[in-house]
């Protein structure tokens, strides 16, 4: 596996790529999952397994935190690890642009694979969208 910080055009195509790949399994409209916008303040981590792009996230500058969105791993590739260690990679780099704490907010139903990386639930349950949703948070060694 590699682990690339975005810098590329190809890169960031291949976020694209995998974010819809992963939208359109959980019948998640395209148009709502390419959100970025002109001057957004946001950095991706990109895992690839040889040419096949397999883990994403979106680190956003967002108030003094690290919000971690749009976690994404392959369908063929969930509960083998990828995810842990796209989070843990994701931290690095957060902890490396000086943040001290990390916000994300997640889907209700995974909000366990978050609270074994050591994050604690923040707030209540957000209804309304296609998923409850729950925000998570955890402070950086």
């Amino acid at each position: 596996m590699e682990i690339i910080r975005v810098a590329e055009p190809w890169q960031l195509a291949a976020v694209h790529y995998l974010r819809i790949q992963v939208a359109l399994s959980l019948d998640i409209a395209i148009s709502g999952e390419i959100d970025e916008k002109p001057g957004d303040n946001c950095d991706y981590l990109l895992i690839m397994d040889g040419e096949t792009p397999v883990a994403t996230g979106r680190l956003r500058h967002y108030h003094g935190q690290a919000k971690f969105e749009r976690i994404s791993v392959a369908v063929g590739y969930q509960g083998k690890g990828i995810g842990s260690l796209l989070i843990r990679e994701m931290e690095v780099w957060a902890a490396e642009l000086g943040f001290t704490q990390v916000l994300i907010t997640s889907k209700w139903d995974v909000r366990q694979f978050y609270l074994q990386l050591g994050y604690q639930t923040e707030g209540d349950i957000i209804e309304g969208g296609l998923f409850a949703l729950i925000r998570v948070t955890k402070t950086l060694n």
